[in-house]
């Protein structure tokens, strides 16, 4: 019973010591988005102090006028499209150490009583089985979850630069709707100053009523206008919460500039050649697409191969009996029960 439980305390701590820390299966992916935003995202849970000191951060960028800058580095920790993203990963990484981790033991347990003598002792068989094949395809499986780790870790790096361009576009989107709805506010009220001198003018004789009707006109399509710009501001608001992941209280906080910085033209010399290169979700879809090849193959070579268990039987009645077990899911046979058969035969008289 020690040895036994030290077997299992052992195989528990190499298990431990297989598994990667949130950090270390992040880290590659760290490297990739440095090469692509030149920036980090975060995936939250592995250091609850870490995870402090991003929040208050993303608080204090909440409090100044918000900067496009700032808009990516909030979403690239609060929003929860980034942190799923990140689970999976960490899902491909247990699949990769379960993968290669041996197949559990089979027990088997089998009392049997003599009906013809009920006060003869009863007999037991006990078997111990291993999945015999488990063992041969570790290299396959493990190589078939590395794929599909890696495919994984080329998804996350895709979600999170597709966040990124998220974050700017509402960013934007927000703060150019909300420059255009101070324009139409402005339109308003210089068209309700237009209608008081129009009163006036009209109301002397220097103006006609027609001329008050039109401008009065203009007044409500400039009323109108202002109140569609306003819905619209709204909703690209709205949007722009949720492409940064903030709701509450960090939602109301939020202000925006009023006015956007002047863009720098983009070099188009090599853009075509540089988006396919570049190109994240080609290179996921080509990693997922090398792991469903593997996995294929490991299909093909399980569908011709049977389910071959080994292990250990014993059987105790009249005879104790132990040998090395052999055979399929379902028609194990023990080598030495067998061979007690036969000189069991050979002897008879």
């Amino acid at each position: 019973m020690k040895r036994v439980a030290g077997l299992v305390v052992s195989t528990c701590m190499f298990v431990a010591d297989c598994a990667p820390s949130r950090e270390q299966m992040a880290t590659p992916v760290e490297q990739a988005l440095q090469e692509h935003l030149q920036r980090n995202a975060r995936w939250f849970g592995a250091d609850v102090h870490k995870d402090r000191a991003v929040d208050d951060s993303v608080k204090a960028l909440l409090r100044a006028p918000l900067t496009m800058k700032g808009a990516v580095e909030i979403a690239l920790v609060r929003n929860p499209g980034v942190q799923i993203a990140y689970e999976s990963l960490g899902l491909a990484q247990a699949d990769l150490v379960d993968a290669g981790l041996l197949a559990n033991p089979r027990l088997d347990l089998a009392v049997r009583a003599h009906l013809d003598d009920p006060a003869s002792a009863p007999e037991f068989d006990v078997g111990v089985e291993m999945p015999f094949l488990s063992v041969l395809f570790i290299a396959q499986r493990s190589s078939i979850a590395e794929a599909r780790r890696d495919a994984a870790r080329a998804r996350v790096v895709d979600i999170v630069v597709a966040t990124a361009a998220n974050a700017r576009r509402a960013f934007v989107d927000a703060v150019t709707i909300m420059m255009i709805a101070t324009i139409a506010l402005q339109d308003v009220d210089a068209a309700e100053t237009a209608i008081i001198v129009l009163r006036a003018n009209t109301a002397a004789g220097n103006q006609t009523p027609l001329d008050l009707a039109e401008e009065e006109a203009r007044y409500q399509e400039a009323l109108l206008n202002a109140a569609d710009v306003e819905r619209a501001a709204r909703v690209a608001r709205e949007d722009l919460h949720s492409a940064l992941g903030i709701v509450g209280a960090d939602a109301e906080a939020m202000s925006l500039p009023s006015s956007l910085p002047s863009p720098r033209a983009p070099d188009t010399s090599s853009l075509e050649r540089d988006v396919v290169a570049n190109n994240l979700r080609i290179a996921a879809a080509r990693l997922e697409l090398d792991s469903a090849a593997q996995a294929l193959g490991y299909a093909s070579a399980q569908r011709f191969l049977p389910d071959l268990d080994v292990g250990v039987d014993a059987e105790f009645g009249d005879h104790a009996l132990v040998g090395p077990a052999v055979g399929t899911a379902g028609t194990r046979r023990s080598w030495a029960k067998m061979a007690w058969a036969a000189c069991t035969r050979c002897t008879a008289p």
